[in-house]
């Protein structure tokens, strides 16, 4: 470096000011409410989510090397949440049922609740039966 030339400024375009002005801004504002939305998911499942943003950088038209034209790309991956299972059970006809075909229904006849407090299920008198 000669003793004329001036030592660059290292803090003029930074990654955040060219950032911001990508897109009218759009990438910026896409990425902060991307966070929010994933901080949210990554809360409340307890599992990790990433976001990725991805710049492509080609040249210009022509010759002008200094022409550069910059494209963005957003990538959430949400953390999934955990899915309850359900079991079914399948018949001879490959019908699907939450009751097992093979196991016999019980049936239960009502017991009078004479001698039974019905707010509390305490049994006050026995009968015999």
């Amino acid at each position: 470096m000669s003793p004329t030339a001036k030592a660059p400024d290292v803090f003029t375009n930074l990654f955040t000011e060219t950032l911001a002005a990508m897109s009218g801004g759009n990438t910026e504002l896409e990425l902060h409410h991307k966070l929010k939305e994933l901080i949210g998911h990554v809360r409340s499942t307890a599992k990790k989510g990433t976001i990725t943003l991805t710049l492509t950088v080609k040249p210009g038209k022509g010759a002008n090397t200094a022409q550069l034209v910059i494209e963005d790309d957003v990538i959430v991956k949400m953390p999934k949440m955990e899915r309850e299972i359900t079991v079914f059970f399948a018949d001879d006809n490959n019908t699907l049922s939450r009751n097992d075909p093979r196991q016999p229904k019980l049936t239960f006849t009502p017991r009078s609740t004479a001698g039974v407090d019905t707010t509390t299920g305490e049994i006050l008198t026995h009968d015999a039966q």
